[in-house]
């Protein structure tokens, strides 16, 4: 089992303690979208509480959007999860807005964008980066 979560960090109920949990390693980059999570009986083994605890924790964290449950495969962190732009590693700014860049040969532009958003993708994840700017732009602008 990959994932257990630290729930003594958490306070109220159980069930919560868990989807609180779950929301941290999220946002922390512990969990990662698309991964597989413990069933809810090994869960609830693991942290020696009842079975329906686990069922409404993974319940309410599915409610959230945080989990995608799959008949039949199991429980994942949902694919559309993404940790919000302020808790990204460093601040990354990405101007697309050039339609036809200068293409040098030697530059090799296709292969470095494409490195660039490959390493994007894994450390953050393009939903963070979907909004809109503030109205006016930031105060960095």
């Amino acid at each position: 089992m990959d994932w257990i979560p630290t729930v003594s960090e958490w306070h109220g109920p159980m069930f919560l303690r868990i989807v609180d949990a779950l929301a941290a390693d999220i946002a922390s980059g512990r969990l990662v979208r698309g991964q597989r999570l413990p069933t809810h009986r090994a869960l609830a083994s693991a942290l020696d509480i009842d079975l329906t605890t686990v069922t409404r924790a993974y319940g309410e964290a599915r409610r959230r959007g945080l989990l995608d449950a799959r008949v039949g495969q199991g429980t994942f962190v949902s694919e559309t999860t993404a940790r919000a732009a302020s808790d990204l590693p460093a601040p990354v700014n990405i101007d697309l807005s050039m339609n036809l860049p200068p293409q040098p040969v030697e530059a090799n532009l296709d292969l470095r964008i494409a490195q660039g958003l490959a390493t994007i993708r894994s450390e953050a994840g393009f939903s963070a980066y979907l909004g809109y700017a503030p109205p006016g732009g930031t105060t960095e602008e």
